[in-house]
């Protein structure tokens, strides 16, 4: 219907604007899940609107309300057998651990992630993952690997479109 490829285009430009202006695209997540329930797959949107609000909570410094809401959809994604939102909650849990400097929980997850999203072939998940354990590997001063990361990353970037569902990229 109209009304969800519009909102469709609200998630796609919510993708840049939970980087740039986090408080703005917080009002904007909550002013789309109060009409979720009109839409025809409910459950994938509410999951990605989680992952939305995951990464806005990360841009604003609430890690660990983060990792509550990243602990709760990936639980849940797993209960709905989504199995391709979950890397996206590891990825925000662990980027949440890694604010708090905690790699020791962080590195686990990031792996999870990884290899989850090359299992379900979600190049975006895995985009994000990598970027993630990148800027893990830099803070440890293991720059020929956070390098690497960085490559294949930007060499996977063309599979993002060819994704049959959209959820969040790192820009």
């Amino acid at each position: 219907s109209p009304a969800y490829s519009l909102t469709l285009d609200q998630l796609d430009q919510l993708n840049t604007t939970v980087y740039q202006y986090p408080s703005k695209a917080l009002n904007t997540i909550h002013d789309i899940e109060q009409q979720l329930h009109a839409y025809l797959d409910p459950q994938v949107l509410q999951l990605r609107m989680s992952a939305f609000k995951c990464e806005t909570y990360l841009q604003l410094g609430e890690n660990a309300a983060a990792i509550n809401l990243a602990r709760f959809n990936e639980a849940k994604a797993k209960r709905l057998k989504l199995d391709e939102a979950r890397p996206y909650f590891l990825n925000c849990m662990a980027q949440a651990y890694v604010h708090y400097g905690n790699y020791q929980q962080a590195l686990p997850l990031i792996h999870s992630s990884i290899t989850m999203s090359r299992r379900l072939k979600q190049p975006q998940a895995l985009i994000n993952g990598l970027w993630l354990r990148s800027q893990l590997d830099a803070k440890v001063q293991h720059n020929d690997t956070a390098i690497e990361d960085l490559r294949l990353a930007l060499d996977l970037y063309p599979q993002v479109k060819q994704q049959d569902q959209q959820w969040l990229l790192t820009p």
